[in-house]
């Protein structure tokens, strides 16, 4: 029922997507492309398919963003940039091989404190502690390339607004000297584990030398207020081809918009917390 509801309302802004687009060619004018960040995790084996079938629609629907022109001005085309949390081995035996066919290019976040191990962090499933394990360094320096970005996901994957302030600290600034002194290129990238931050987090992530954070929420704006913080549309190889069409079309950007006003109502009904330490998945 949730699903049908999701695609439902999303192909609802797409339609109205569609009538914009319309009327704006019938003034002589055009609207601006959309910026799509899409948010994997892992691409297990018997997900190879589906996955090519994806970027196969991606290909064809949309542009393949380069990281280095995400926060720069939108193509001729819907852009849609490829992202992965937690360097799962998956990701490199099943996923980069199929992206490096289509040449789209990604960035994986790499839980720093986590290399070689099987996922242990708070709320992973019984099977991805069972299944799953995160990249070695080895692996990490053999897919360097052209296509391939690294990020940091942190050293200890834990959510910040739950951390004391020394922990944030090393979340965010020592896992970028780590990974940097690990794979030998700036880290440029930070994404929140579990989309969970706060408006100081983003100004540490800033102080630091990030030149982007990552949210996993997709964002209503076309552009973050600052130009730097931004969302993401959560996506599984396992998404059927009209939801993975949505998605890169940006058509399930009102998600972020509807969780932050359910937060707001929830948070009338509780005591609230200070601003600094106000839990926000999603950009506004």
């Amino acid at each position: 029922m949730k699903k049908f509801l999701f695609l439902a309302v999303s192909t609802m802004v797409f339609c109205w997507d569609r009538i914009l687009s319309f009327g704006a060619k019938l003034r002589g004018r055009s609207l601006p492309k959309r910026k799509t960040v899409l948010l994997y995790h892992d691409v297990e084996d018997a997900a190879k398919a589906p996955f090519a079938r994806q970027m196969r629609w991606l290909c064809r629907y949309a542009e393949a963003g380069d990281f280095g022109d995400l926060l720069g001005p939108a193509g001729k085309r819907d852009r849609v940039w490829v992202t992965f949390d937690d360097a799962l081995t998956g990701v490199f035996r099943n996923a980069i091989p199929i992206l490096g066919q289509h040449r789209v290019p990604c960035v994986i976040f790499i839980p720093a404190g986590w290399l070689g191990r099987r996922p242990g962090w708070k709320n992973c499933s019984r099977k991805e502690r069972r299944d799953s394990v995160v990249a070695t360094a080895e692996v990490l320096r053999q897919h360097v390339g052209d296509l391939v970005t690294y990020g940091s996901h942190g050293l200890q994957h834990i959510a910040l607004t739950e951390a004391a302030s020394s922990q944030v600290a090393s979340e965010i600034i020592e896992s970028k000297a780590c990974l940097e002194e690990m794979l030998q290129r700036p880290m440029k990238l930070y994404a929140f584990a579990y989309g969970q931050y706060t408006s100081d987090h983003v100004d540490l992530c800033r102080q630091a030398g990030y030149q982007a954070a990552f949210a996993a929420m997709p964002s209503w704006r076309e552009q973050p207020l600052d130009g730097f913080l931004l969302g993401r549309t959560s996506v599984t190889p396992c998404d059927g081809l009209l939801e993975f069409y949505l998605k890169i079309r940006g058509a399930f950007r009102w998600h972020g918009q509807v969780a932050h006003l359910k937060r707001r109502i929830v948070s009338l009904f509780r005591p609230t917390k200070p601003s600094s330490q106000a839990n926000q998945c999603c950009p506004q």
